[in-house]
């Protein structure tokens, strides 16, 4: 239960992020999101069971899942610089602030 209240404060929190920063592309964006973030719902179960059907511990999984979660909170902490359209949106919205 506690992970499904997380869950959707995470989306709820990205689709407001979303609509304040990129009012004209923000459904794009959300719809692109959805995309990716159902890709790995979807494909994460079928390699962690692929990885501890062959292996037969759930080491490999687990050190994959974490290493996937690290990559995401460092390209959160350091992005990378924008280019185009966007990243003349995130300068203004920053100075906005």
């Amino acid at each position: 239960m506690l992970f499904g209240f997380t869950f959707m404060d995470v989306t709820t929190l990205t689709i407001s992020w979303t609509r304040q920063r990129m009012p004209a592309d923000s459904a794009r964006f959300v719809g692109v999101l959805t995309a990716v973030y159902g890709t790995g719902q979807v494909a994460g179960p079928i390699a962690a069971g692929w990885m501890v059907s062959g292996s037969g511990h759930y080491q490999g999984a687990l050190i994959g899942a974490a290493s996937i979660v690290c990559a995401g909170a460092l390209a959160t902490i350091f992005p990378a610089e924008r280019k185009g359209a966007y990243a003349k949106t995130a300068r203004t919205s920053a100075v906005k602030r």
